[in-house]
């Protein structure tokens, strides 16, 4: 949730109801938004980070959804119409307006792809550094989906190999010639990625992810 850029001017303060000024005052909490549009439920949780860096389920809102089949949105309106329930409903219970949000998507659109890289280790005498580490996510952050239909969603790391042949959970510190790694790419076609996009904006939520 947004914190700021709500209230532009000093008039319109001044013209608010005392219910938006509570409002406001609790949006200044740092709520995460999550929202997943299914098939046959569309879904908004909301939380906050405790003080031990956990997160906390603030409030749960599942209700049907409509104009979705596979995963895919084929109807916005419909869909627009039940992000807007579960989002209204969700902004009611904490006195939030949600105005950005992770979202879930699902279906056969969605597929796993594997890829192999490495980096040589920059300083050998004290081992792999995290500068080696950002360079061989950099080589990853390079990689293009494989067709032109398709969108990499994700670049989740899988191992770690020092020399090709020693797995380390954590490679930063350990002694070696090379660093390579593995990763698991999610990848969607863009049409329905697209329509999601499409129908948080419609209703006035940036979408995150």
């Amino acid at each position: 949730l947004t914190n700021g850029g709500i209230i532009k001017t000093s008039d319109y303060i001044k013209r608010i109801t005392n219910k938006e000024k509570y409002m406001l005052q609790v949006e200044k909490k740092n709520y995460i938004v999550a929202i997943d549009l299914g098939s046959q439920n569309v879904t908004a949780a909301a939380a906050t980070r405790g003080a031990d860096g956990k997160m906390v389920v603030e409030a749960v809102v599942r209700k049907p959804s409509g104009g979705v089949a596979g995963g895919a949105i084929e109807n916005i309106d419909l869909a627009v119409k039940s992000l807007k329930e579960v989002v209204s409903e969700l902004g009611e219970q904490l006195n939030i307006r949600v105005l950005e949000a992770y979202f879930g998507i699902s279906g056969d659109f969605i597929r796993c792809a594997c890829h192999n890289d490495w980096v040589s280790v920059g300083d050998h005498n004290n081992g792999v550094s995290k500068s080696d580490v950002d360079e061989l996510y950099a080589r990853m952050e390079k990689v293009s989906a494989p067709t032109d239909d398709e969108i990499i969603l994700e670049r989740i790391p899988q191992n770690f190999m020092v020399d090709g042949n020693k797995e380390v959970p954590n490679p930063v510190g350990s002694f070696g010639q090379s660093l390579s790694s593995t990763f698991n790419f999610i990848l969607s076609t863009k049409t329905p990625i697209e329509r999601l996009k499409k129908a948080a904006i419609n209703l006035g939520i940036r979408p995150l992810g």
